[in-house]
């Protein structure tokens, strides 16, 4: 819907002369919190602790936006750094509404005593799309399959969240 950042990639650095230990567990060291902490990843499967003196570890954060608007969190690091023990980094973000499509092929004419039928759309967000009819007196929808059970005229509309 909204599409995915590139990766921004960051690198925990210790220039100190002694091991440097993080708080947590192998791959839960880099921790995201905050209003819209789930729309922003962590790939941290390079980050190990201690970070010996002179060395580093990097992780890659991506911004994968539901819904437009700007997005925030927060990413943390908590070590035994005496300076600093924990460090935060602000996360910003924005997601940007893209175009979408509905593929629906139109009906045939149909009479009461017609078999169910089937209906299929193709959403370009890759979204799932849902059905209505607008009289339920003379077509009802259920799932994607349509059934006529009365006299008139209706229409079907397709549809998806988003």
């Amino acid at each position: 819907m909204n599409g995915i950042s590139s990766d921004i990639v960051f690198s925990i650095e210790n220039t100190g002369v002694g091991d440097l230990f993080l708080a947590g567990s192998s791959g839960a060291y880099v921790v995201l919190n905050g209003t819209n902490a789930d729309q922003f990843s962590v790939v941290q499967t390079n980050v190990t602790s201690p970070i010996v003196a002179s060395s580093n570890n990097t992780f890659t954060v991506t911004f994968s936006p539901t819904s437009g608007g700007v997005k925030t969190a927060k990413m943390t690091i908590t070590s035994n750094d005496i300076d600093e023990a924990t460090y935060t980094i602000n996360l910003l973000g924005t997601g940007v509404r893209l175009s979408q499509s509905i593929t629906f092929d139109a009906l045939a004419a149909k009479t009461v005593g017609n078999a169910d039928f089937d209906l299929s759309a193709t959403a370009s967000s890759g979204l799932a799309v849902t059905y209505t009819s607008s009289d339920v007196s003379v077509a009802t929808v259920s799932g994607n399959i349509v059934t006529v059970v009365g006299a008139g005229s209706t229409e079907i509309t397709a549809s998806q969240a988003g």
